[in-house]
């Protein structure tokens, strides 16, 4: 089962002014790779100004990977897109989607297989992200607020009411395509609650693993201004890009607007409420 799942996977991670060989998600996949006499096949997508990845970082115990250098930085959406066009062409039948900061125990991969095995009637497949004793995914939502759930038992999960974070997630290639892919126009933040919006529109449930993986998060870093700022503003361009029907526009300013008051008394100035109003005023 481990072998048919490999082969029918291409797992894409995201990288960003992050070095492959310091990514927590990188290191653990590889960590058990490594001798396992199993080959995976990853799609290294880094987003960073400038290429944070050497073609000796590319020959690895038990990877096929493929790497691609886009300064453009669509953020994980367009990164995503394209791991699923590439799956597509390779004749794969699921996408892992991975960011940089996830760290999987070595069971990981046996995890997936053991739940697809379980559940082959499933399309998509998560582990539980923690992060500081908190469960971040699954998550409840309701009117694009999402809630910390206290526990997550392994098995289906309804969707209705649920979100799901990307890193981990994953999905069957066919279903990724009804719902339509990831868009574009939320490159980062939201881009995942966004996508799990169109999912639940299609399809009723999907599984979560027996697995709990340590997930680090841009706003537990030591704050620093102009990182925040730059992260803020594609926290406003997802959320702006969210906006599609009445309910998104009368919860996401608000939910912006909260963030924006928050940073601006951590950091003592208005530049995020300025920024705010730029991004949703179009100025």
């Amino acid at each position: 089962m481990m072998t048919r799942f490999l082969t029918a996977t291409l797992a894409v991670i995201v990288l960003y002014k992050t070095r492959l060989d310091e990514s927590d998600t990188f290191l653990s996949l590889a960590r058990y790779l490594k001798g396992s006499g199993q080959t995976m096949e990853i799609l290294v997508y880094d987003n960073s100004p400038a290429p944070m990845v050497r073609d000796e970082d590319l020959v690895r115990d038990g990877l096929l990977l493929h790497y691609i250098s886009d300064p453009s930085n669509p953020g994980v959406s367009g990164a995503y897109n394209r791991g699923f066009e590439i799956a597509r062409q390779r004749g794969r039948k699921w996408l892992l989607l991975l960011d940089q900061d996830t760290a999987f125990p070595d069971d990981a991969l046996s995890c997936y297989t053991d739940a697809m095995e379980a559940h082959a009637d499933s399309l998509l497949f998560a582990p539980v992200l923690v992060c500081g004793g908190t469960i971040y995914s699954p998550c409840a939502n309701l009117l694009n607020l999402n809630y910390h759930v206290k526990v997550a038992p392994p098995g289906k999960m309804r969707a209705r009411g649920r979100s799901l974070l990307n890193s981990g997630m994953c999905i069957h290639v066919d279903a990724f395509a009804r719902a339509g892919g990831f868009d574009e126009a939320i490159p980062l933040d939201f881009a995942d609650h966004d996508f799990m919006k169109r999912y639940r529109r299609h399809f009723d449930s999907f599984v979560v693993l027996d697995l709990v993986c340590a997930h680090t998060f841009f706003d537990r870093e030591p704050p620093d201004m102009d990182r925040t700022l730059t992260r803020f503003g594609y926290y406003c361009k997802g959320a702006r890009g969210s906006i599609k029907g009445i309910t998104d526009a009368l919860t996401l300013p608000p939910l912006a607007f909260l963030r924006a008051a928050r940073l601006c008394a951590r950091f003592g100035s208005l530049i995020f409420l300025r920024r705010l109003f730029r991004a949703f005023c179009g100025g």
